[in-house]
């Protein structure tokens, strides 16, 4: 079933991006064929939330401000892919495992993109796949890098059930673990998510610092042994860094 009230709401945002003059509620209710007094509550909440903004005395009303937030939001994701994928690729290709990109969603982990390993044995993991962000390093990096208010409320109000037998599931034992992580500048994880597979990630930030990605190199636990590692985590913090730069340049153009 349609939602009439946030149909209007859509509706009237889009208008008031096509004109060039902002508008009175009478003259917005008049073009979207809606009763003025629904209008003005539709007014009222969008104005609450800063998409709305009143000019003046007369009760014109234009676009607020934080429909920038949202586009800037849509900036971000389209730059990070944009600029993520042609390293990933290589970072594949030189490391001979699978690499993921994720994001935070709501109060998940999302793999926005992936290049998969060209061996015979190897970690698959489709675009779009919902991971927790409390287990693996795919997830564990966004997790660490999120403001320390937010952080908080996903580790004590999130259920850490546990996925594997290794799976962190105490809150405080996680916290410490994603204080290193943030001290370390990666996120290292052996069979929380998935048994016998190991993965390293870096973090990807913003010209304001915000972590708005991760990136992840995950593979069989015989093939990223303790040998590896090390090699393996200056791989991925470099191309992450690389990435991060990529965005930041373009984010202040």
């Amino acid at each position: 079933m349609k939602n009439e009230t946030l149909t209007k709401g859509l509706e009237l945002l889009f208008l008031l991006s096509r004109y060039q003059t902002p508008l009175m509620v009478s003259e917005m209710a008049q073009i979207l064929k809606v009763p003025a007094s629904t209008l003005y509550r539709i007014v009222r909440t969008l104005n609450n939330y800063g998409l709305v903004e009143r000019i003046d005395s007369a009760g014109r009303y234009k676009l607020g401000y934080r429909n920038l937030v949202l586009a800037r939001g849509v900036e971000e994701q389209d730059l990070l892919i944009k600029f993520a994928l042609p390293e990933m690729k290589t970072l594949a290709d030189i490391a001979e495992e699978t690499v993921l990109l994720t994001t935070v969603m709501h109060d998940k982990s999302i793999c926005i993109e992936r290049v998969e390993s060209n061996t015979p044995i190897k970690l698959t993991s489709e675009k779009g796949r919902i991971m927790p962000l409390y287990a693996g390093a795919s997830g564990k990096i966004l997790l660490a890098f999120l403001p320390a208010k937010e952080r908080h409320r996903l580790i004590y109000l999130t259920p850490l059930k546990p996925l594997t037998p290794k799976t962190i599931t105490e809150p405080k034992k996680l916290e410490e673990n994603l204080e290193n992580i943030r001290k370390n500048g990666y996120a290292y994880s052996n069979s929380e998510m998935n048994v016998g597979v190991v993965a390293v990630a870096a973090p990807i930030f913003d010209d304001r610092k915000k972590i708005i990605g991760g990136l992840t190199i995950a593979g069989p636990e015989q093939r990223m042994g303790e040998k590896r590692l090390p090699l393996l985590i200056t791989m991925v913090k470099n191309s992450a860094d690389r990435i991060s730069s990529l965005i930041i340049s373009n984010l202040k153009v």
